[in-house]
């Protein structure tokens, strides 16, 4: 509606990730915008957004050095003092090209080794990260059980066992260099889980919104949102678990059920199978760059902590 109103404010208006819309590999855009008015932006260049922020201007007015609480205003309603307009952001933001380019992203608070890839410009809210890099086999070295292992023994453990991943640990973590016979496959392969996690995360997302319009499932449950991890057995039990308890199936929508999971979720599952391999072959590639023996391997599956990102190996 802004952007109607006035085109010009698009150059002002960004679309953002939150910590929890960054998947491993791939960040998900929940289709969110932020207005990024940084210092310096002459606000009455976009009158629609000049509109808008005047609705909560008492919230956005910076604190007076001079201001003192009363019995009428006994705290302040709008935000810290600084030398920033009421319509900026307070804060300065220098870094903010990087959102720009292309980046690895990651969640400050991880239960899980989420690192990925973001060539949109996308920007962050402060509970995410950013490096500007194009290099995927550095995502594949993140996301490697052996840099969770490291991660584990080294991060600041927050409440129900999350890591704090603040920027000054992550860029203080010890990167291994790709062997030289590895680094075109290991970029390779990389490159392939990013495109094979694109492809699961639409095929799930495809299936979810078929089924809100064809069974009016206001709220698909988590086991629906990743189809693709069931088979159809199990896709059927947990659409029927979905339903209202006394709406049965007719034999013409389990048809449909089946069809939909025929043609959306089990190429789906497939890319899952290829994504696991290549992420069993990254991790090998990311122990040889660390110079690991098989002894030490064996070792850091021994002492692995939860949720490593690969199951072990066999045998």
């Amino acid at each position: 509606q802004l952007v109607r109103e006035d085109p010009a404010a698009a150059e002002i208006i960004k679309p953002y990730l939150r910590g929890q819309d960054i998947g491993r590999w791939l960040p998900e855009w929940a289709g969110l915008w932020m207005i990024f008015a940084r210092r310096g932006i002459e606000i009455a260049n976009y009158p629609s957004l000049l509109r808008h922020l005047e609705k909560f201007r008492p919230q956005l007015e910076p604190k007076p050095d001079n201001w003192k609480p009363s019995a009428s205003q006994p705290e302040w309603p709008g935000r810290k003092s600084g030398r920033y307009q009421w319509y900026e952001i307070q804060d300065s933001t220098e870094y903010w090209r990087v959102f720009e380019r292309p980046k690895i992203v990651w969640q400050a608070i991880q239960y899980f080794p989420n690192y990925a890839l973001s060539n949109e410009p996308v920007y962050l809210n402060n509970k995410a990260f950013a490096l500007e890099s194009e290099q995927t086999s550095l995502i594949a070295t993140l996301n490697s059980p052996l840099l969770w292992w490291f991660s584990w023994r080294h991060f600041p453990h927050m409440k129900d066992e999350a890591l704090s991943n603040d920027g000054d640990k992550v860029s203080a973590m010890p990167i291994a260099e790709p062997l030289k016979d590895d680094r075109d496959a290991m970029e390779a392969r990389s490159t392939a889980a990013v495109q094979l996690s694109g492809s699961v995360r639409s095929a799930d997302s495809l299936l979810e919104d078929w089924l809100k319009l064809e069974f009016a499932m206001d709220a698909v449950p988590m086991s629906l949102r990743q189809a693709s991890l069931l088979d159809s057995d199990g896709f059927v039990a947990a659409v029927r678990a979905a339903l209202p308890r006394r709406q049965s199936l007719t034999p013409t929508q389990l048809r449909q059920l089946r069809d939909a999971f025929a043609e959306t979720a089990e190429p789906s599952r497939s890319a899952r199978g290829e994504l696991l391999a290549h992420e069993r072959v990254l991790a090998a590639m990311v122990e040889r760059a660390y110079g690991l023996t098989p002894e030490e391997v064996a070792l850091m599956w021994r002492t692995a902590p939860p949720r490593m990102p690969l199951p072990p190996p066999l045998g």
